[in-house]
Order: C-alpha cells, then structure tokens, then sequence
C-alpha cells in the first residue's frame, strides 16, 4: 500500500485510535523493508477532534460536502457583481447546508463515544466556511486527510492548509513562522467576515422592509384618493338633492298659499 492510500484508512479512525494504528502501520513497512514509508508514517500527525470529523463528512456526506464547496464561485461572482438577493440566498443557503454538516458530525461523534464540544462545533464550522471561501481549501478537505482545522484569513491564505500527510496541496510545508502569524490574524479577519455577512444581511433586510412598506403606502395613497373621490361626489349629490329639496318645499308652500281651502260654505 501507499503512502496515500494508509493515511486515507488512518484519518478515517477515531482521533484515540489513530496512534496505535499508524504505529502499526509504520512497524510493518519497516519489517518489509520500506524504510522511507515507515518514517513517513511515523511522522504522520494525529488530527484533532475538528479534523477528524471533517475527514469523516468527507467520507460520509461527500455529496453535502461538493453541494457546500460548490457554493464559493456562486458566492464570490455574485458579492463581485453586486447581486443582493443571490447573495442572501446563496449566504442562507450557505448556512444551511453547514447545519446539516454540524449536525451529522455530531452524530458520527455520538456513535464513536466522541465528545463534540461547542468549540469543536465552531471550529469545524470555521473549517466548512473555508473550503467554501478558498478553492485551495476546498481541495485539501475533499481529500479527507486532514490533521488540523482549516483556518480562512484571506483570499488565498488560512492557517493550516495540510492534509494527513503533512503537506500543502503544492507540496511545500508551512513553516511555523507562518503558521503562528496566520493565526494570530485569524480571529480578527474571521470576526470582520461574520460582521460583514451579518451588515449586508441586515441592510438587506432593511431594505426590502422599506421596499414593503413603500408599497403598501403606495397602495393605501391611491385607496385614500378613490374614497376621496367618491365622497366628493356623494357630497356634490348630497347638496344637489338638498338644493332639490328646497325647492320642492317652496313649490309645495306657494301652491298651498294659493289654492282656495276646500269644503267651505259658498264654495
């Protein structure tokens, strides 16, 4: 076996697991001869909890995972071009399908006596939302080999971006000078990320609430001048038929006037 095919068996274990079995691993290229292999093996790192489970959705929820990363091109064409309502449905989208994800990582942690904190939720979270914002990224974690979450600082860059074999997706190894300044900025790039995504979406909301209300204005003006209209007539009717009425009144006193009383003597 190779190289690639054991780390993928390997990052497939439970994180407890992993150690003995890649030991094992190790020992036997050894007895067989394949020094390079075995060092290699040794040198594989344990992932944490976050990797672990991302490594498991790939194995499990591949076509969520392709659904999820498929996402960034729409994502970056459409905040690019300045489509705001395929941003917000892309951005919900987004989020969607990065709860279908937590919640059946959490499920495969439950089912291997694995505990899923809140901090591994967040981190893998953070993981998701950068294989959607980097197509570098998105390559590492579809191999299912990673050791330790993905991190997005900026366009092109994260954290950590190895997989299981302790390289980057061009083959140069991160030094940890990078690493550390990498991750120093992270937290302060992924809060002015959510903080914009949650600006945009409530400038969205705002707007078409205004949009609404405008509308409904709009159609509340143009009622308020039918019944206007409608009331100017009746009242030009109501004083017509007063007017009427007045004058049929005065008709009705002269004739009364001038007629002669009946059923008098000598009439």
């Amino acid at each position: 076996m190779t190289l690639e095919e054991i780390a993928w068996q390997l990052y497939g274990l439970a994180p407890r697991e992993f150690t003995a079995a890649r030991n094992a691993h190790a020992r036997e290229a050894a007895s067989q001869g394949h020094k390079e292999l075995a060092a290699a093996l040794r040198a594989l790192p344990k992932p944490t909890v976050v990797a672990w489970s991302a490594n498991m959705l790939c194995r499990r929820r591949p076509s969520d995972i392709e659904d999820l990363i498929a996402l960034g091109p729409e994502l970056r064409h459409a905040q690019n071009a300045g489509l705001r309502a395929d941003l917000r449905r892309l951005v919900d989208r987004r989020r969607a399908l990065i709860r279908v994800l937590i919640d059946a990582a959490s499920d495969s942690a439950h089912d291997a006596g694995q505990s899923f904190t809140t901090q591994v939720e967040r981190q893998l979270e953070e993981t998701l939302e950068a294989a959607v914002a980097d197509e570098a990224k998105a390559a590492v974690l579809r191999r299912g080999r990673l050791s330790e979450p993905l991190r997005f600082v900026g366009f092109g860059e994260s954290s950590e971006t190895t997989d299981g074999t302790g390289r980057s997706p061009d083959g140069a190894e991160h030094s940890d000078r990078a690493r550390r300044a990498a991750a120093a900025a992270h937290e302060a790039a992924h809060r002015g990320l959510r903080a914009s995504e949650e600006a945009l979406q409530e400038a969205l909301h705002r707007h078409e609430t205004a949009t609404e209300r405008r509308r409904a204005a709009s159609t509340a003006l143009t009622g308020a001048e039918a019944k206007e209209a409608s009331t100017a007539d009746a009242l030009r009717q109501a004083r017509h038929d007063v007017a009427q009425a007045k004058r049929d009144l005065k008709k009705a006193a002269r004739r009364s006037r001038d007629e002669p009383p009946t059923g008098l003597p000598g009439a």
